[in-house]
Parts: C-alpha cells; structure tokens; sequence
C-alpha cells in the first residue's frame, strides 16, 4: 500500500508532535509578555528536539514515493513532500535562531536593548506558527492523494440537514464553517448551544458533543471516529478540505 507513513499511525504521531510544537509557540508567546525568558528558552529546546523526528518521517515518506511507478499521482506526491521537508527546515533554522536571541536577551541589562530582542522574537514566533500551519496544509494534501481511500459511512436518509451561520477556528486552523460541512456529510448536524461552546455537534442517538474554538481537534477526530467508523486519518483530512474524502 502506498504512503505507509499515514497507515501505519506515523501520521498521527506527526500530527500530535505538530500540535505540541503549536502550544509550546502559545506558552512561548504569553512567556514573552510576561518576561519569562528562562522559561521560554526550555520551551524552545523543547521544539527543537521534536524537529528531527519530524524530518525523519518525511524523509522515510520520500524514499516510499520514489518507488511508486511514474505517474501524475506520484508527481504530486513528491512535490508535496518535498515542500513539507523544506518548510521543516525552515522551522529548525527559525527555532536556532529563538534559541540565540533568548540566550542574548538572558545576559542584556539595558532595558532598550532587551525590548528591541524582544519584538525580534515575536516575529520569529509569529513565522514558526505560520510555517506549521503550511506544513499541515501540505501534510493534508497528501493524505487526500492516498487513492486507496473509501468512504466507509453510510450517508442518512431523507432531507440533508440544514446549516447553520458558524464562525471561528480551532487552534491548528480547522474552520468551523468546514467541520459542519463534513459533520453534515456524515449524516450529523451542528446547532447551536449554550454556555462557554456556541456549537453542538448532533448525531441520532448519540450523545452531543460541544463545539468551540477551543476544542481539541485531536479528541474531537476520536469522538466522531467512534461515533461514525470512519479512520481519523479520513476525518483528519476531511476537516482540514472541509468536506468528506472519498475514494
């Protein structure tokens, strides 16, 4: 089968280590306001030891695309890979640099030149968040290349439910308005709820589960895969293109 990275759950574990890198950049920000720069730098050496596992899985998911025959789809296919690896190196470069900024900031006593290091260090945070987000996207493109897919959920009859006015994003970029399309597509529906989740998630039969800007997207794939069967891989790509894959 081609693209064992993604079957054989190293995509998964790519996608948890990307969401770890995410809310390291979080900590890290609120860190920068509040001048806990000790602190910030653990953080950072923290990413920064995630960064070689993740070249790793691509550069393994490079050597599986070169043995596909020519094709079209295997064109694809490296050309997304490749843009992944050069966007992870671009991520370990920006994370060095975080590194030595701090460790200059840590030995400045002159508070103008500290709050001059400081906005240096929020724009490479601001860039390291920016380069994830494209790294998911492009990871997302190629899950939807796997050709082998089916859809493995039987749609409900009658009357598609109706959609209802959605606004926001989970924390890794999944619009809210796309996850109703693919709740839909499943034969469920979004509503609208009260307290701190504006959202509610609707299948027959089974319990709702809260939707907001702060729902955990993983927890949120697992709950939906055991409701409908369908792979978290599938749902994984499906909410990032905002419709149900098919094969």
């Amino acid at each position: 089968m081609v693209l064992n990275w993604f079957f054989k759950d190293e995509f998964e574990k790519f996608y948890i280590k990307v969401e770890r890198l995410q809310k390291y950049l979080r900590i890290a920000d609120k860190e920068l306001l509040i001048d806990h720069f000790v602190e910030l730098r653990v953080h950072f050496r923290q990413i920064k030891k995630l960064l070689p596992k993740l070249i790793k899985l691509y550069r393994k998911e490079l050597k599986i695309i070169e043995k596909i025959p020519e094709s079209e789809y295997r064109t694809k296919l490296k050309k997304f890979a490749k843009n992944l690896e050069k966007e992870l190196d671009a991520l370990k470069s920006w994370v060095n640099n975080a590194l030595v900024l701090l460790e200059e900031i840590l030995k400045i006593r002159v508070l103008d030149r500290v709050v001059v290091q400081k906005q240096k260090l929020r724009k490479i945070i601001n860039h390291l968040t920016n380069l994830l987000i494209s790294s998911q996207r492009d990871a997302f493109e190629l899950v939807q290349l796997e050709k082998s897919w089916k859809k493995s959920v039987k749609k409900g009859v009658g009357k598609p439910a109706s959609k209802i006015q959605v606004v926001g994003r989970l924390r890794n970029g999944w619009n809210l308005g796309d996850i109703q399309n693919v709740i839909i597509d499943l034969g469920g529906k979004v509503e609208p709820n009260k307290g701190s989740h504006p959202y509610k998630i609707v299948f027959p039969k089974q319990r709702k589960i809260p939707l907001a800007e702060s729902t955990h997207s993983l927890v949120l794939v697992t709950q939906i895969s055991r409701i409908t069967n369908v792979d978290k891989k599938t749902l994984i790509a499906s909410f990032a293109q905002g419709e149900l894959l098919a094969a």
